[in-house]
């Protein structure tokens, strides 16, 4: 197995919402995993010992996620969101947004592109783009990712193939 120095994971957290329930307007579209067996996937032993993770998350599963880097031995950086520019499903309030937490294993900094690290490209912790397919991310995350991340790179619960990446996923008939 290769040592990835950049880690992209969207995992199927599960939903606790009644889907069968009239107010239910979508559904998950794929198999969902609950907490316990993402805790266990192996983050550890795909990683190099440099090596950013970043972790895509809901909003009621920001405490899972953060359990997740723990468990995984990743340090939490910080976090960026994706706001939607249409609202999708919620029960308290409607969702707008995605976050994706970066966290790191050992000192990947060096890795970052010129002489003054990721704010010398002007990276911000909001990406404003349109949802396209379901659960599929903007290109502008993959942009940073790419500038900021080094190879090799791999994406854990991915929905299409990327040039230059292992991609792993239902959608791709990778398994884990």
């Amino acid at each position: 197995m290769c040592d990835y120095r950049t880690i992209v994971l969207d995992p199927p957290w599960p939903f606790r919402q009644k889907l069968s329930s009239p107010k239910t307007r979508g559904g998950v579209k794929y198999p969902t995993m609950d907490i316990v067996a993402i805790l266990a996937l192996p983050v550890a032993d795909w990683a190099d010992k440099d090596c950013q993770l970043w972790l895509w998350t809901t909003n009621s599963h920001l405490h899972d996620a953060f359990h997740c880097l723990e468990r995984w031995g990743v340090r939490y950086i910080t976090c960026a969101t994706w706001v939607k520019t249409s609202y999708g499903l919620g029960y308290w309030l409607r969702g707008q947004t995605e976050h994706v937490l970066l966290g790191v294993k050992g000192n990947p900094r060096e890795f970052l592109k010129g002489p003054h690290g990721a704010a010398e490209h002007g990276y911000s912790t909001v990406i404003i783009a349109p949802r396209t397919h379901h659960s599929e991310k903007p290109q502008a995350f993959y942009d940073m990712v790419e500038a900021l991340g080094s190879e090799p790179r791999l994406e854990v619960f991915a929905r299409r193939q990327r040039m230059g990446w292992d991609c792993w996923g239902d959608d791709l008939g990778v398994k884990l």
